[in-house]
């Protein structure tokens, strides 16, 4: 138990990729069992988890072309919204994904719209609607894997919501969306999604 939850942590990140389906189920035990570790609240746990989660969206997701300025141009994964998810966010700042060093930002509500647009992938870390609707819409047609955690969101125009079944953490997807913008969610992610929104139907 010396190392605690950030033992789980780094497991979920280093754990290969084939092992994705499996590395998702066993997340939620290690988030209900570490919910009684005196030294990590259960947000910040549960914030740890959508970390995790989130790292592997980011492998399973290919951009179009035309998002990167150049071939070494960094991968830019952004949080807006609430402080005290930043610091565990930018646990996996510097990381590789598809070649590209992973760039961390977190940006405050009201953040100027061609700022966001400058995300590969923004996680909205808000529960207001009217909030959510508008920079969604801001981005409506900019390659932004937009991830969220409202019941609402998916049908907002996000691309991946984060979504509670009694103590277990899912996440469904609008595939629509993806195609829109150009972004490609491989099958070994859509393959464990709880809900693919995908030609206007939920499957």
């Amino acid at each position: 138990m010396a190392c605690g939850c950030r033992c789980q942590y780094h497991f979920l990140i280093n754990v290969k990729l084939k092992y994705i389906a499996a590395l998702l189920a066993i997340s939620i035990t290690l988030m209900s069992a570490s919910l009684g570790a005196p030294s990590v609240s259960p947000l910040n746990m549960e914030y740890k988890v959508k970390a995790a989660f989130m790292y592997r969206f980011l492998f399973f997701s290919e951009w179009p072309a035309f998002a990167f300025s150049s071939s070494k141009q960094n991968l830019m994964f952004c949080v807006l919204g609430r402080r005290p998810a930043k610091h565990i966010f930018r646990t996996v700042e510097g990381r590789l994904i598809h070649g590209r060093e992973l760039e961390f930002r977190w940006h405050e509500i009201g953040t100027p719209v061609d700022k966001l647009q400058r995300c590969h992938a923004l996680f909205i870390n808000s529960q207001k609607n009217s909030i959510i609707k508008s920079v969604l819409v801001s981005l409506k047609s900019a390659p932004v894997l937009t991830i969220g955690e409202t019941k609402e969101f998916i049908h907002l125009g996000g691309i991946i919501n984060f979504v509670r079944s009694g103590d277990a953490m899912q996440f469904e997807v609008n595939k629509d969306v993806a195609d829109d913008v150009e972004i490609k969610l491989r099958s070994q992610m859509l393959r464990i999604a709880s809900r693919i929104i995908e030609d206007e139907n939920a499957k």
